[in-house]
């Protein structure tokens, strides 16, 4: 892990600016919303308070749609503060099977703490998502991969 402490972490994230990119996308007559989001970063996992601004911004992006599939890198552990307020509003995929998203030999930490922070989230109803996957190799974090499902009909 970088060594940032105090003021180099707080000047990192006051000078990095995450987004979440969402596009429609069509398969046959329905149009699915989906979406991609690099989250603030931390060094411990600890939440600090740009993570949990973010977080709330977040929030307010995806708010306004009434369906969405969110996937992306989180940086935010499984069932910790910042984890717990997204999916006060977003439904979290990733069986509790998958106990790791971070790649155990390409990861810096390479396989010294198992931890889940990719993350595969729906809001609102009509779809569902199965057949959840992992694949190590292709970057320091495992590839999620699943199926979408939607009883929307059109």
């Amino acid at each position: 892990l970088e060594n940032l402490e105090g003021s180099s972490l707080a000047r990192r994230n006051e000078t990095t600016s995450c987004m979440v990119l969402v596009a429609i996308v069509e398969k046959g007559a329905i149009l699915y919303t989906v979406g991609t989001t690099y989250f603030t970063w931390v060094p411990s996992g600890e939440p600090t308070d740009f993570q949990r601004k973010d977080a709330v911004s977040l929030l307010g992006i995806v708010e306004p749609l009434a369906r969405l599939v969110l996937a992306g890198d989180f940086n935010i552990p499984r069932d910790g503060e910042i984890y717990r307020l997204l999916t006060s509003e977003l439904t979290d995929w990733v069986p509790r099977s998958i106990m790791n998203t971070l790649d155990p030999e390409l990861h810096t930490l390479q396989g010294r703490i198992e931890v889940v922070s990719d993350y595969i989230f729906t809001k609102g109803g009509g779809q569902k998502i199965s057949s959840v996957e992992i694949t190590f190799g292709v970057s320091d974090h495992g590839a999620l991969s699943a199926t979408v499902i939607s009883d929307y009909e059109p």
